[in-house]
């Protein structure tokens, strides 16, 4: 017996497991069948609450207010800080661990399925789309079709992300991540198009140059000698430059 499997054993829950992996979207939608809750809270397995009010805080806002769709937030409070993860670090803090307030702004925008409580009647209409397959992009363009028809509210109830990656691994990511950003541009144009990634990647695909300018910031990106700071840029120019082939 896994674990897991003996963990769950003494609590009040059900393990749910898949003998191939079928993609996130695919995988959380089926998660939601055998859940039997008014609301569920998606947390991913990498995720460690920061405060020990944690589910409290979410069973308290489901009494209180049972929101349609409601997004906790990132933090890097308890994230492992080996130098091999800074990239990663430098990364999420920029644009991943933002506060309620900021979130609000553009409430589709920063909606994970990592911290994200969702009410039963959401997902009968709106469930993942199996269309996502691989890394990236699936929990972002379900929330704007949720949007669509359903307030989504952002509080500050933060859980840290343990599971940092490398730049190699991060790289691996937005390689697969790519189709799926594709997806989302097919799929909500006019959104989309105000991202900055978005339009990152279309300055780039203009440039004879493109897979050059993707080698070279792939390199920088990887190379140990250069500033953690130039580093992320030279990542985040990768992403794009990756992004650029796909649109």
């Amino acid at each position: 017996m896994y674990k897991s499997q003996r963990a769950v054993r003494a609590l009040p829950a059900r393990l749910v497991t898949l003998s191939a992996n079928e993609g996130r979207a695919r995988g959380r939608n089926r998660l939601t069948i055998a859940a039997r809750a008014g609301s569920w809270l998606f947390l991913d397995s990498d995720m460690k609450p920061d405060s020990p009010r944690f589910l409290q805080t979410w069973v308290d806002l489901i009494a209180r207010d049972d929101p349609a769709v409601a997004f906790g937030g990132f933090s890097l409070k308890q994230a492992p800080r080996d130098r091999r993860f800074a990239v990663h670090r430098a990364l999420s803090g920029a644009s991943e661990c933002v506060r309620a307030a900021q979130r609000a702004r553009t409430p589709e925008k920063y909606v994970y399925t990592s911290n994200l409580l969702v009410r039963r009647d959401v997902f009968a209409v709106e469930s993942f789309d199996p269309g996502f397959t691989g890394w990236g992009w699936e929990d972002v363009e379900w929330a704007m079709r949720v949007a669509r028809r359903f307030p989504v509210v952002h509080i500050d109830n933060p859980a840290t992300h343990m599971g940092l990656d490398t730049v190699p691994d991060l790289a691996r990511k937005f390689d697969q991540g790519a189709a799926n950003f594709a997806r989302v541009v097919a799929l909500h144009p006019a959104i989309v198009q105000t991202y900055p990634s978005y339009k990152a990647a279309r300055a780039l695909k203009r440039l004879p140059s493109l897979p050059l300018i993707r080698s070279m910031a792939r390199g920088a990106a990887l190379s140990p000698l250069l500033p953690t700071r130039t580093r992320a840029f030279a990542l985040r120019l990768y992403r794009a430059a990756v992004y650029a082939d796909a649109i």
